[in-house]
């Protein structure tokens, strides 16, 4: 098993993939809105995937896929970030609504 984390894996394989984790980690773009107040309520994956590309749609191209053609990595990043964020605490999957996540 490697010891390269997601985090390294990005940044490494991709400069813009590597800015789009950036914005999500460092500057909390999931965790916060638009008006950078805390994000609190249920989401979809879908709003969260509607919102970062709203805002950095230069880093978010569908083009650029996982080895799953329907699965860009941009969002694969997002999934990847909310999952640190559950692990921290931060955010939590709503039980039985797939794609759901709860901000509180």
């Amino acid at each position: 098993m490697s010891n390269i984390s997601v985090n390294s894996f990005y940044k490494n394989a991709d400069p813009k993939l590597g800015m789009l984790r950036t914005a999500l980690s460092e500057h909390n773009m999931l965790i916060t809105d638009e008006n950078n107040t805390p994000r609190q309520g249920t989401y979809h994956l879908r709003e969260l995937y509607d919102y970062v590309k709203a805002n950095l749609a230069w880093l978010c191209e569908d083009e650029d896929v996982t080895n799953n053609p329907n699965d860009p990595k941009w969002q694969h990043a997002i999934r990847c970030e909310l999952q640190r964020l559950k692990d921290a605490g931060l955010v939590d999957r709503v039980n039985g609504k797939r794609g759901f996540w709860k901000f509180s």
